[in-house]
């Protein structure tokens, strides 16, 4: 059995895309099953509905400063049915995936590792306890290796669980289901991880100077930093606006990426006719933010141009003549280095520099 963790949902968008194809695929060739923990779809599906609704609200936001600018304008945006597309949304996920149900033991368990600060709750004693539903859809797949045999459990959670290794506190949990501390259950830190543990290794893989001069890898990587929201993690820069004027920011300008290096060893798998493969990117990034400065005199509207880098893990499928045919991106690393082509730093009070 193949169990994900919540994180690992985000990243299959849209749902009938690249990244499930795989996981079918995988799920396949080896006689798994693919599982989902009951919390792990409820938490999943109340994102989802999240981000319908903020889009939703951002749209007829935008359409009522069309209006404002154009009243003549015509067009109203008519109420959109979440709820229909959240039940589709379930109506995937059930039918591609086994759905573990969580036991009110294992919910009072959950609790009590939280209040306890226990693993995979969050540890620290600083603020209140958290990590509830990470114990839940822990504890979940643990008990699922009991009746499933063995189970591949796909996280990149690193605080609740671990990277690449599980913290040894949580074999307990597995040495008292299964009676020995690894069993038949296997920690997989990220589905490249589960690739390899489940595929044949295939060669040649794909080299650094075909992974740069694919438009289709480029184009991932882009896309994957405007959807996952890259503007915001540029605005939430430490001391980006300091004190001063407020500033409204808009127009997101386009995003450019280069790689810059590959981090990791490219590595090709196949299973059946199919071939994937896996690498660990960092790119060099430019794009820009229109900055409106405020005050009670004047309004200064200024285009900050902003560069940084970034690692992106990505998933590959190749074509029968091993080049590249779809990329997906898996995970994301925080913004480094990030610079402005302008000096915009702590906006001092009164008029806009």
């Amino acid at each position: 059995m193949i169990v994900l963790d919540t994180n690992q949902l985000e990243h299959i968008r849209p749902p009938d895309g690249p990244l499930m194809a795989l996981l079918r695929t995988i799920a396949s060739h080896r006689g798994q099953t693919l599982a989902l923990s009951e919390i792990a779809l409820e938490e999943h599906l109340a994102h989802y509905r999240h981000k319908i609704e903020q889009q939703e609200k951002k749209v007829r936001n935008q359409l009522r400063e069309l209006h404002a600018l154009v009243p003549f304008a015509g067009g109203e945006l008519p109420r959109f049915d979440v709820d229909t597309a959240v039940r589709r949304l379930r109506d995937q996920l059930t039918a591609d995936f086994k759905i573990l149900p969580t036991s009110p033991e294992i919910l009072r368990e959950a609790l009590r590792r939280e209040t306890q600060r226990r693993l995979p709750a969050k540890r620290g004693w600083e603020g209140k306890g958290e990590g509830a539903r990470d114990v839940a859809i822990w504890l979940s797949a643990v008990e699922a290796s009991r009746e499933y045999g063995p189970l591949y459990f796909v996280s990149q959670d690193k605080q609740a669980f671990g990277v690449k290794t599980l913290h040894p506190e949580l074999n307990d949990d597995i040495a008292r289901v299964l009676g020995t501390p690894n069993g038949h259950f296997k920690y997989c830190y990220g589905i490249d991880v589960l690739l390899a543990e489940l595929a044949d290794v295939y060669s040649p893989a794909p080299t650094r100077a075909t992974l740069a001069a694919s438009d289709v890898v480029r184009e991932a990587a882009i896309q994957d930093l405007w959807h996952s929201g890259v503007h915001k993690d540029i605005m939430a820069a430490d001391g980006l606006f300091g004190q001063g004027p407020i500033a409204v920011v808009s127009n997101p300008g386009p995003i450019n990426a280069e790689l810059d290096q590959v981090s990791s060893k490219i590595e090709a798998y196949r299973l059946g006719d199919k071939v994937f493969a896996s690498a660990r990117l960092r790119w060099k990034v430019l794009t820009s933010l229109q900055i409106t400065w405020l005050n009670s005199v004047s309004r200064d509207e200024i285009e900050y141009g902003c560069k940084f880098s970034v690692e992106e893990t990505m998933l590959l499928s190749l074509d029968a003549d091993g080049q590249i045919a779809a990329a997906i991106v898996t995970d994301r690393s925080p913004l480094r280095g990030l610079q402005f082509d302008g000096a915009l730093t702590v906006m001092p009070e009164g008029e806009p520099s």
